[in-house]
């Protein structure tokens, strides 16, 4: 394949005087950027800075909770999904308010009859290794590392 270069948007301009200015398109609803700053002289290789009027959003904390399907109570989940009052989902005129009302009527009765469970802890460690082993493995280690700054001998027989 053979790269294109790209074309130059006035041949009559020397190279010299040819600056490339950078283009920041935004919406015009959700036009956030108060200032761009370019460092001097103008060039294409300076940092542009922007200052910005809105928030950066929060991310959602993590959820470690999980559906245990195993100990959920099917019949009343039946009975709550039978007796849900699915009218008012259609009483909305808009989708997303439809929708909304239709997704909380769910997840309240799935809520209400399959119980979360938090995800279990991974071990660090395997069973067979006791605290007198972690200690043991800490004092190698430091003595190593003393061993490897001095360059002594004595100081790796001293475990």
């Amino acid at each position: 394949m053979s790269e294109q270069q790209p074309k130059e948007s006035n041949d009559s301009v020397d190279k010299d005087e040819n600056v490339n200015e950078p283009a920041v398109t935004v919406n015009e609803e959700t036009n956030y950027v108060q200032d761009a700053c370019v460092g001097d002289p103008f060039s294409d290789h300076n940092l542009i800075t922007f200052k910005i009027d809105k928030m950066p959003y929060k991310t959602k904390p993590c959820s470690n909770s999980h559906y245990c399907y195993c100990k959920a109570d099917w019949a009343k989940l039946q009975n709550l999904l039978h007796l849900a009052p699915w009218h008012l989902s259609t009483t909305e005129h808009d989708m997303d308010s439809k929708w909304q009302v239709w997704k909380d009527l769910l997840a309240s009765a799935v809520d209400d009859s399959i119980p979360k469970v938090g995800a279990a802890k991974k071990r660090q460690n395997a069973p067979w290794i006791t605290r007198e082993l972690i200690l043991l493995c800490r004092k190698k280690r430091s003595v190593d590392k003393k061993a490897k700054r001095t360059g002594k001998t004595r100081d790796q027989n001293n475990l």
